[in-house]
């Protein structure tokens, strides 16, 4: 009889774990949904394997402000690809008069080493490569260049498009 009753508790303290071991996923789930939590394949990132971050192209769109933008791509592990011509192709040749009467132009090319382009209009062509792909990343954007720090949606400075390319 000791034989029996020793099974019996022994099932009931099976039982008892697995039904711990369940509450415990679901609560686990539970928390993922509250979060936000959805799996995505991705393949911006080291190894291209499944992880918790959203893809690239669902978190990335027109009209985002540009230091979202770049805080995305740099939490991936892109790196600014810096164009050593930036200086000439936004100041020009000469550049005192215009950094007379836009200071913060002068310096742009440091501050944002993926600057490529500047043009007076306000459209930017910004570069960035991922170290551990073949890939590199070309953006546009748009507005003011001195907004490139903002994250709010007050931002004056955009992003227009962008696209995953080949070395350059």
């Amino acid at each position: 009889m000791p034989c029996v009753q020793a099974m019996a508790a022994g099932r009931v303290a099976r039982r008892c774990l697995w039904t711990l071991l369940a509450c415990a996923v679901l609560a686990a789930c539970a928390r993922d949904a509250e979060e936000g939590f959805t799996a995505a394949r991705s393949a911006d990132g080291p190894g291209f394997v499944w992880n918790r971050k959203p893809s690239l192209e669902s978190c990335l769109h027109s009209g985002m402000p540009y230091a979202r933008f770049r805080r995305e791509l740099l939490s991936r592990g892109w790196e600014p690809q810096r164009d050593p011509h930036c200086r000439a192709n936004v100041v020009g040749a000469d550049p005192s008069p215009l950094c007379v009467q836009a200071p913060d132009l002068c310096h742009v090319c440091e501050q944002m080493p993926e600057l490529s382009v500047y043009a007076r209009d306000g459209v930017a062509m910004v570069w960035f490569r991922h170290p551990a792909h073949d890939l590199e990343l070309q953006a546009t954007a748009f507005g003011d260049a001195t907004d490139r720090d903002r994250l709010d949606e007050r931002s004056r400075f955009k992003l227009v498009a962008w696209e995953l390319v080949g070395s350059r």
